[in-house]
């Protein structure tokens, strides 16, 4: 009837009673055993994907970046190799929200999870850390190269239809130096960065350097002034 059906065979030998060699084999049907195995493993799959991923943005949670951050820093400190960390936040998140509604602020997550999956290399992670704020994990990338990826984000972003109000980010950089002795003061430093940008007009770049927060501009273009939250 076109039913699709799983069997499992075996086969093995015997002598019978008159000595003769002979062939014989046992099959089973499991069908309705394959299904519940199937079933189950897409059952764990969708559990993982809901522990693992931010449902929003599609992005992954703060608890995978942790620890791919702290693998990452283990491997560049030990190799001594490059790796960068960016923070991002949405300018006026909490004034989108109170404005306009939740609706048009998670449409803006949604907009900043779209770009940041867009910008992803192998070895990358982009993160919702949470509420609007968002990290990005770059191995093997030095400062001047996180704040390239920086500006394109943002270069990104002015090329979105824009919803009720402009969408923009302020970015915090840090690289790693020798000083630094674990992935949670990389990403703080991170975030101090963004904090100033925050505190010098929003819609910039920091990057943080030698416990320095100094602020950096586009090389072809101002930073958008906007008022401040």
């Amino acid at each position: 009837d076109g039913t699709l059906h799983r069997f499992r065979t075996i086969k093995f030998t015997y002598k019978d009673v008159d000595d003769r060699n002979l062939l014989a084999g046992v099959t089973v049907d499991m069908t309705e055993q394959v299904m519940r195995e199937e079933a189950l493993r897409e059952a764990n799959l969708q559990l993982e994907l809901l522990a693992t991923t931010d449902s929003l943005t599609a992005l992954f949670n703060g608890r995978v970046f942790g620890s791919r951050a702290a693998i990452e820093f283990s491997n560049a400190k030990r190799r001594r190799r490059p790796l960068s960390v960016l923070v991002m936040d949405i300018d006026n998140f909490k004034r989108r929200n109170d404005t306009f509604g939740h609706a048009a602020g998670d449409a803006a997550l949604q907009t900043v999870g779209r770009i940041l999956n867009g910008c992803v290399r192998m070895g990358d992670i982009a993160a919702r850390l949470g509420g609007e704020e968002f990290g990005f994990l770059l191995p093997d990338t030095n400062a001047s190269g996180a704040i390239d990826l920086a500006f394109r984000v943002q270069t990104a972003l002015t090329q979105q239809v824009q919803g009720p109000s402009p969408l923009t980010v302020s970015v915090g950089v840090s690289s790693m130096t020798e000083e630094i002795d674990s992935w949670e003061q990389l990403l703080c430093r991170a975030d101090d960065a963004m904090y100033e940008a925050k505190r010098s007009g929003k819609n910039r770049v920091v990057h943080h350097d030698s416990l320095l927060a100094s602020a950096i501009q586009p090389p072809s273009s101002p930073a958008i002034s906007l008022e401040h939250a």
